[in-house]
């Protein structure tokens, strides 16, 4: 059975599943004391059931926090690593997922969001798939008919392309002492085709 903990504006659902606590949050944080008292209760727990890993389910929270020392607070506890070494947390839009993702992975930090419980447990449990981190939805299934198809060489089977021609080098550069040629026609150009003469 899960553990409920009020605060001012709001309260936290928490229970323990396989090896890591949920913790889903309702209503709204608006205050550092609410921060802290979010912070005291789910650390005593954490630390009762000896849990290291956390999932954070923030799709009933109402709006975002109100100020900046709110979402600091929150910020500096969930990636300073002092309770939790792994936490995954859930939010409501894409772009929140995308946005925390980004924050989190320049901080270095071991957390990272996802649109969903499903793949947040996958990657709380290694269990991970193809998802990606930044909370773009995996691509499954086979492509459709005429569609065209990417193949990356393996190194038991060489690639059939050959190999790219060398450029001429015109002037220097300070860095590496070359500057190399530009094509007549970049290759984005439409209608480009490297292996196609004009006549």
């Amino acid at each position: 059975m899960g553990e409920r903990v009020d605060l001012q504006a709001g309260h936290l659902e928490i229970e323990e599943r396989t090896g890591y606590l949920v913790v889903a949050e309702h209503g709204t944080l608006g205050s550092k004391a609410d921060v802290d008292a979010y912070v005291f209760a789910v650390e005593a727990i954490a630390s009762r059931r000896k849990m290291r890993r956390v999932l954070i389910d923030s799709r009933a929270l109402e709006g975002e926090a109100e100020s900046r020392d709110v979402r600091d607070a929150m910020w500096k506890w969930l990636t300073g690593g002092r309770t939790f070494d792994q936490v995954a947390y859930v939010l409501p839009s894409e772009i929140q997922v995308a946005r925390v993702n980004m924050l989190a992975l320049s901080l270095k930090a071991n957390l990272r969001a996802f649109p969903g419980v499903p793949e947040a447990h996958r990657w709380l449990t290694g269990r991970q798939r193809t998802a990606s981190v930044i909370g773009m939805s995996p691509v499954t299934g086979t492509p459709p008919a005429g569609a065209p198809r990417s193949v990356t060489p393996t190194p038991e089977a060489p690639s059939s392309r050959p190999a790219p021609a060398t450029t001429p080098v015109l002037g220097t550069s300070r860095v590496t002492g070359q500057f190399p040629a530009q094509p007549a026609h970049p290759p984005s150009s439409p209608g480009f085709d490297p292996g196609r003469s004009k006549k």
